[in-house]
């Protein structure tokens, strides 16, 4: 019954569902900023600038934006069989970790360390390249807002979240002088 959209924050410990791993811990520290009732793509913007300046203000920086666009679930599902024929097509070449995932979550052959499932991802559809005109839309006034606003970003096709929930804009802030676990952080 808010107004909407609704911006809402948190902060403190969260705990990952997972083995902990190198530079992962299965408690960590978050900060949590969400805008609920609204698409607009200013709000991706906000948020992703909001990010920027809290990563520069903590002193973690210098960091890189990557970017990206995941379309609506409809987008998704169309380019996530597309995906997985391309895949099925590759199977032999691809680790066996993303030949177990593969009808599970076929986007995250795109993270694969393994050298040949990378060899296959370098020639796999993209689906940036294959949003929907809306989509598209949305993502290109993303970007045009960043340009605004002075962010510098790279857009990157193969950026996949690994929670199926983010819709549209998702992004992500690494700092080089981290190493394999660069990340600090992103959403959608």
């Amino acid at each position: 019954k808010l107004a909407q959209p609704v911006k809402v924050w948190t902060w403190g410990p969260f705990f990952r569902h997972e083995a902990p791993q190198a530079g992962r811990f299965r408690q960590f520290t978050q900060v949590d900023v969400e805008a609920v009732g609204s698409d607009d793509p200013t709000l991706d913007a906000e948020l992703i600038v909001l990010l920027g300046e809290f990563i520069d203000r903590a002193g973690a920086g210098p960091a890189r934006l990557r970017i990206s666009s995941l379309g609506t679930p409809e987008t998704r599902a169309a380019y996530l069989d597309e995906l997985t024929g391309y895949l099925r097509e590759h199977e032999s070449e691809l680790s066996g970790e993303v030949r177990e995932r593969l009808d599970q979550n076929p986007l995250r052959a795109f993270d694969a360390d393994h050298e040949g499932t990378q060899r296959v991802m370098a020639d796999a559809p993209k689906l940036i390249e294959r949003l929907a005109p809306d989509d598209r839309q949305h993502f290109d006034e993303v970007l045009a807002l960043l340009d605004v606003a002075g962010v510098g970003y790279e857009v990157d096709a193969t950026l996949v979240r690994g929670l199926d929930y983010y819709t549209r804009t998702v992004f992500e802030f690494e700092s080089e002088r981290l190493g394999a676990q660069a990340a600090l952080g992103g959403g959608g």
